[in-house]
């Protein structure tokens, strides 16, 4: 009995080997039929360019010392904001509810402290970023007297 079950299996194992095999010829000849019929086409040079295109870098990394320092992109509409509209769209996301230990806005013994560095040292740090606080709050297009402007409106917000 046991004879009989390796010869099943060793008729079954060729006729699936068998398979295999005529299977990844026929894959084989099928690649080569289409790689011939693209070959005699030609590359169109129009798709190549929108390839081109498409695998393009985002951005790209300058390492030249001598390279100038570039501004970041002023947001349109960003010139005629006010002090409150700054604070509503840029500041109160951290400042409102003391986000990352943020002064909250209102919170006077907070701002307090802050203002006795003085504030020309607040405005710089909110300009330039401080700790967990990304420079001009996470918003590069404002200008620095939007920053100004912005930080005397939480000051005064908070009684100060």
């Amino acid at each position: 009995m046991s004879a009989n079950h390796d010869k099943v299996f060793v008729v079954t194992f060729a006729g699936v080997l068998a398979f295999l095999i005529g299977l990844a010829v026929v894959i084989y000849f099928t690649a080569g039929a289409i790689q011939a019929n693209t070959i005699e086409q030609g590359e169109d040079p129009a798709r190549l360019a929108r390839i081109a295109e498409r695998i393009q870098p985002v951005g790209q990394v300058n390492t030249d010392p001598n390279a100038a320092v570039t501004q970041p992109p002023v947001d349109e509409g960003a010139a005629d904001k006010t002090p409150e509209q700054v604070v509503a769209e840029v500041c109160a996301g951290c400042h409102a509810s003391g986000v990352m230990n943020s002064p909250k806005i209102g919170d006077k013994a907070a701002w307090s402290a802050l203002m006795s560095a003085g504030l020309d040292t607040m405005v710089s740090n909110a300009i330039n970023g401080k700790n967990a606080m990304p420079p001009r709050g996470g918003s590069p297009g404002l200008t620095d007297e939007q920053v100004r402007g912005a930080v005397e409106f939480m000051l005064s917000e908070s009684g100060l």
